[in-house]
């Protein structure tokens, strides 16, 4: 008499591994199609090189940017002679990818290095970003001042500070770094090609030892 041979059928757990090698597979064919990456740092990392920024560097912080769309984060990358702001979020099927990036040369010998961004979506939120690094050991504290134009009397402008920032040192390295911002509101939107953002310092008796005109910027649309 035969034996009856038993077939053995896959536990939940091994579909459930099953599924996830399909899914991490397919994930990584359309990584390799698509220009898109498993994590989030080899985004960045790529978005780096686009930019010029070929040294290694690491991540100092992030920051979300969820109003503009849900996975995206703004990150703060430096070395010891570049500070790198960039944008990455992740796509369904692609993975991760960057998006934009600024980098600063800080290897001038200045004492503060700063930029802003604004980004928005097209019907969809705004954010605003300051990013940087401070190498003045006299300031003690800084906040960012966004001045805009209201009037001009007698022939000079009329010039109000319409949001002040107060920033948040990151230690490392030896060095001070500064991310800050996030969504804003249609009133603070204004128009960016006439506003000035000044960084201003003070030392730990509260004194301003230094008022500084942030040049670098980005503006930036997602569609």
């Amino acid at each position: 008499m035969k034996k009856q041979k038993i077939e053995k059928r896959p536990t939940r757990a091994r579909r459930a591994v099953k599924s996830v090698v399909i899914m991490l597979c397919a994930l990584l064919i359309c990584n390799m199609l698509g220009g898109g990456h498993l994590t989030r740092a080899m985004a960045l990392r790529d978005g780096e090189q686009r930019y010029g920024v070929y040294e290694k560097t690491h991540e100092i912080t992030s920051l979300p940017a969820e109003n503009i769309y849900k996975t995206l984060r703004v990150t703060l990358m430096a070395s010891e002679n570049v500070t790198y702001c960039g944008t990455s979020h992740f796509y369904t099927l692609l993975g991760w990818q960057d998006d934009f990036g600024v980098p600063l040369d800080c290897s001038d010998g200045e004492s503060i290095h700063a930029g802003w961004w604004v980004m928005g979506r097209d019907g969809g939120g705004r954010a605003l970003f300051f990013w940087g690094r401070v190498d003045d050991a006299a300031i003690d504290r800084a906040e960012i001042l966004q001045q805009r134009t209201v009037d001009v009397q007698s022939g000079e402008y009329v010039v109000e500070t319409v949001c002040t920032t107060p920033l948040v040192w990151i230690e490392d390295g030896g060095h001070r770094y500064f991310l800050a911002g996030g969504a804003i509101t249609q009133e603070l939107s204004g128009d960016y090609g006439s506003d000035e953002f000044l960084f201003v310092g003070y030392d730990a008796s509260g004194a301003e030892v230094l008022r500084y005109e942030i040049e670098r910027q980005m503006s930036t649309s997602f569609a």
